[in-house]
């Protein structure tokens, strides 16, 4: 529950986006945040509806720092959003490259077991969470555009090292379950 002595007043709350709780085509967009220690998103939590422009970090698991007007029902209304992304790093050992990704194509579209893909992001292709294809990665002179709902990680800009895991799709595009700096 709200507390009562800030209903109806301009607050700045902050926590992580509860995954799932979301829709990116859904305007004004509505989410919900608990605090950034509930890792299993068991404790309160506060039902956002934000009408502005949506961060391109924005995602499930990342902590968003919203400005509005707090609602007695543990809802508020905002009007300003930032985010802040978690550090994440992982190794490329056993990764492929976009190159000998789509070289077996055939073979690997509809694996079960996850792939971890390594590239530097293309310049230009960081796009927000409304988009269906997030960025593209490219190594060897080939690209691959990646599907991804979730944060980015903090630092990933144009020309980062990545390592993205997850599932390559018939029409090309790969589906990650886990984006990631490259370990260097």
């Amino acid at each position: 529950k709200a507390d009562t002595a800030l209903v109806g007043e301009r607050v700045q709350v902050g926590g992580r986006v509860v995954a799932g709780s979301f829709d990116p085509k859904q305007l004004p967009m509505e989410f919900s945040i608990v605090d950034e220690n509930d890792e299993g998103d068991t404790g309160p939590s506060i039902r956002v509806t934000y009408d502005g422009a949506i961060p391109s970090a924005f995602g499930d698991g990342v902590t968003a720092i919203v400005t509005g007007t707090l609602h007695d029902d543990s809802t508020m209304s905002a009007d300003q959003m930032i985010t802040k992304c978690p550090s994440k790093y992982e190794s490329a050992d056993g990764a492929m490259t976009p190159k000998s990704l789509l070289d077996i194509k055939d073979s690997m579209v509809g694996q079960e077991q996850a792939t971890k893909v390594v590239g530097a992001v293309t310049a230009g292709t960081i796009k927000g969470v409304d988009e269906k294809v997030r960025f593209e990665i490219h190594s060897e002179g080939v690209s691959l555009p990646i599907v991804w709902d979730g944060a980015l990680p903090e630092g990933m800009t144009d020309d980062s090292p990545v390592v993205v895991t997850g599932h390559l799709n018939a029409d090309g595009t790969f589906t990650a379950v886990d984006v990631a700096n490259q370990e260097l």
